[in-house]
C-alpha cells in the first residue's frame, strides 16, 4: 500500500498524479486501483469482517438477501445461478454489509469516499 499525504484538497488536486508516478515508478495513472478509507493505517477488512465476529452468519445473510430480492422480482432470472460473488454484489449496493472491498481506478472517487468516511466518524463521536 503507498500513501501519499497533501496539506490540504487544492494541493492535493494539483500535484495527486505527478507525485503518485514519481514516487511509484509507474508511467500511467491507470497502473493503479484506489480504495477511500479514512486512515492508511486501517487493515483492508469489509464491512461485514468490521461488523461481525461469528464469520458463519455471511452465508445465512446472503441466502436471506437472496430470498427476499426473488419474492419482490417478477423476473426469475435475478439469480439464474448459485453465483456468491453476484449476489454479494447486489448486497453490497443495497447497503448490506459484505465482504466485498470496494476499489477504483479513480483516486478522486476514493478521495470523496475517504472524506466522507472521516465525516461520519467524526460525527459518531
Amino acid at each position: 500500500m503507498h500513501s501519499i499525504k497533501f496539506k490540504n484538497w487544492e494541493e492535493a488536486k494539483l500535484n495527486l498524479v505527478k507525485k503518485l508516478l514519481a514516487s511509484s515508478g509507474k508511467s500511467s495513472i491507470h497502473s493503479f486501483l484506489f480504495r477511500g478509507q479514512a486512515n492508511s493505517t486501517w487493515k483492508l477488512l469489509s464491512s461485514f469482517d468490521r461488523m461481525e465476529r461469528d464469520k458463519s452468519k455471511y452465508d445465512i445473510l446472503l441466502k436471506n438477501f437472496q430470498e427476499i430480492c426473488q419474492t419482490y422480482n417478477y423476473k426469475d432470472e435475478l439469480f439464474p445461478r448459485q453465483d456468491t460473488e453476484l449476489i454479494a454484489a447486489y448486497a453490497q449496493h443495497y447497503g448490506l454489509p459484505t465482504r466485498l472491498l470496494d476499489w477504483t481506478t479513480s483516486p478522486y472517487f476514493a478521495a470523496f469516499f475517504c472524506i466522507f468516511y472521516c465525516i461520519i466518524n467524526k460525527n459518531k463521536k
